[in-house]
């Protein structure tokens, strides 16, 4: 079996050296429509398939407040944040989760002792960030977990990786050394390992987390004013699942703590209720997702639809250059290779073929994910998700690569062996026409002086039909016309 796969790959090589011309339409037609996929299915990858890097993904949800008194048609906002004191509430009071933690959205902030102003973006996050979401420093440490109670008393930074590697380069020597944000200083703590961007896939990848106990030094104006606000919703929600303990479960707790809490502050809190989702569902944006999830699907339709194109392109080709070959494999049927045989043959070549493709695509998408990447949103930065070609991807290639091959190769595979034994039949049909069996016919031939093989035939005895038939085609000669000869 091994060797049979042997020769025939050798044999596929073979041809499509012998068929520039062909190979290179061939491979190119498949290079656009397996190359357009690919770029597509990385940035799918990146959004859709990536888990966010931290610990057990699996027991983390986020939490949300709808509002169902007030009413707003844009879906972005149906989901929102939850105030400060209603975190506080939540945490204090629940028995769902393990850990309960906050984060902001990013805020810029001035960063001094630099020859020109730069900004750099913060989130603040309550001590306990890191350790709910199961993330350990790359360098240094992270915020001790009840390390915010004292206002003002924590001024310290964690950086993003990215924010290390290319605002500081990397330098091992800043973690305990000081930077000033907004006049204030405060003593870097320690990396967060790399891709690490917080609980939001498409988030900034340069970003620093400063303990939200010092907010008064971080917000400024109307954010300032309303940040113990109760209806002030600008925090987001994690929690880590306690063992044994379902999202529903966990919801359904919360609920009851937040129905307790619209009692308390019926002013705030009216109508006001929560919502839990798992956070590899809402990382993605839980007001946005849907809309992600079809402009992917329509996407992937659009150049399936090309790669359906180009598919029926190369069943084409194979067809044009199965019937070129049609004597070669009439010849080999006359040899013996039965059907299945020069299926597998012409499977091998269509295989070959589209794996080359597969390969020339890699480079096209290579290219190709750099092109669509530049016409992003304009939110989503440079560098906000991972593109390169992960072991997920390369296998979505060869995966293609050989379902192409196999699926619009099989016809013209079938096609062609089917003629290649149409023929043979029809070039034995003069003896059977003259009420001879081939086995009989092979006699005469060895009597004939002037009949290639002769000799041999003599010198061996009664010789096979199927021997027969090959040295009658390996001499070019056509077996009837000597039957008819001697008789």
């Amino acid at each position: 079996m091994v060797g049979n796969f042997q020769q025939d790959l050798r044999g596929g090589l073979r041809m499509l050296k012998k068929s520039p011309g062909f190979t290179f339409v061939a491979v190119l037609s498949l290079a656009l429509g397996i190359g357009a996929n690919t770029a597509i299915f990385t940035i799918i990858n990146a959004v859709f398939l990536h888990p966010l890097p931290v610990g057990e993904p699996s027991r983390l949800a986020e939490m949300f407040t709808r509002d169902t008194q007030t009413i707003d048609a844009n879906t972005n906002f149906q989901l929102t944040g939850t105030s400060l004191p209603n975190y506080e509430d939540y945490r204090d009071q629940n028995t769902a989760f393990s850990g309960l933690a906050s984060v902001t959205f990013p805020i810029p902030l001035n960063w001094g002792g630099q020859a020109e102003p730069q900004q750099l973006n913060a989130s603040l996050v309550s001590g306990n960030f890191f350790d709910v979401l199961g993330v350990k420093p790359y360098r240094g440490r992270t915020f001790v977990a009840d390390g915010d109670k004292k206002l003002g008393g924590n001024p310290e930074v964690v950086l993003s990786y990215s924010l290390w590697a290319r605002r500081f380069g990397s330098d091992d020597r800043l973690i305990g050394r000081t930077i000033t944000l907004n006049g204030t200083p405060y003593t870097v703590l320690g990396v967060a390992p790399p891709n690490f961007k917080g609980i939001v896939s498409l988030g900034r990848p340069d970003v620093l987390w400063i303990p939200i106990s010092m907010r008064d030094y971080v917000l400024t104006g109307q954010l300032k004013n309303l940040e113990n606000h109760r209806r002030f919703r600008w925090l987001s929600i994690v929690g880590r699942l306690k063992p044994q303990v379902g999202v529903a479960e966990a919801r359904a707790a919360m609920k009851t703590i937040a129905a307790g809490l619209e009692k308390e502050y019926p002013r705030d809190n009216k109508g006001r209720t929560v919502e839990l989702f798992p956070l590899n569902e809402s990382a993605l944006g839980i007001n946005q997702r849907r809309q992600f999830s079809l402009a992917g699907g329509v996407l992937m339709g659009v150049v399936g639809l090309v790669l359906l194109i180009a598919c029926v392109n190369l069943a084409n080709l194979l067809l044009a250059q199965a019937a070129k070959r049609e004597k070669e494999l009439s010849i080999r049927a006359a040899m013996g290779a039965g059907r299945s045989r020069l299926v597998r043959q012409l499977l091998t070549e269509s295989t070959v073929l589209s794996l080359l493709g597969g390969l020339a695509g890699l480079l096209v998408a290579f290219g190709g994910r750099k092109i669509l990447w530049s016409f992003r949103p304009p939110f989503l930065l440079d560098g906000s998700i991972d593109l390169s070609f992960d072991a997920r991807v390369l296998g979505f290639t060869v995966a293609i690569s050989l379902l192409t091959g196999l699926v619009f190769g099989i016809i013209p595979a079938i096609k062609a062996s089917r003629n290649g034994h149409q023929r043979d039949f029809e070039s034995r049909r003069p003896w059977r026409s003259a009420g001879l069996d081939p086995q009989s016919s092979a006699r005469p031939a060895g009597d004939c002086g002037n009949c290639a093989g002769a000799g041999r035939a003599r010198r061996i005895g009664p010789v096979s039909s199927q021997h027969a038939e090959r040295a009658a085609i390996q001499s070019g000669l056509r077996v009837a016309e000597p039957v008819s000869n001697v008789f």
